[in-house]
């Protein structure tokens, strides 16, 4: 389990790293993790699910667009980075595909920065926000509301996983 000291830290690692990379790629980034909230961030069936993920993400980008890709799988949870040579608002636009269409995208984060440093928003480019695991509002008012305690956003979670896996 991952402690809130240690996720911040992870968060600011993972800025740097960015920042790191605008520098050296001078390329859009494309950041990848799971959508888990919670001190309980990696499990070999969250880790299973977001390798899948990355499969679908790396078949999905045209061949030759990947520059450089790096992949942790920390206690605070699993990312991936890839300096991808694409316009950001294509790949923005593929990436939102792939979190709607995915059977894994709802519990996934695949967001795109700009060669300036600024994230793409869905609201950018005219689209709806990102949907709640349990009652389809969006995300952010149920996150910022503490709508739905732990145990059922993970039940939601899990019931997305299940049915991935052929279980539910």
């Amino acid at each position: 389990m991952a402690t809130l000291g240690e996720i911040l830290a992870a968060r600011e690692a993972r800025y740097r790293r960015q920042r790191a990379w605008l520098t050296r790629y001078r390329a859009p980034l494309l950041s990848c993790s799971l959508r888990i909230p919670g001190p309980d961030k990696q499990s070999p069936r969250y880790r299973r699910a977001f390798e899948a993920i990355l499969a679908a993400v790396e078949k999905d980008l045209p061949e030759g667009t990947i520059l450089a890709k790096v992949v942790l799988h920390p206690e605070t949870g699993s990312e991936a980075l890839y300096a991808v040579a694409m316009a950001p608002e294509m790949l923005k636009r593929r990436m939102m595909a792939m979190e709607e269409e995915h059977p894994l995208g709802a519990i996934c984060d695949l967001d795109v920065i700009d060669r300036a440093g600024q994230p793409l928003g869905r609201e950018m480019l005219g689209a709806a926000p990102r949907r709640c695991f349990c009652c389809g509002r969006p995300a952010r008012l149920c996150t910022r509301e503490k709508r739905h305690p732990l145990p059922e956003v993970r039940a939601a979670i899990d019931g997305i996983l299940d049915r991935w896996e052929g279980i539910g």
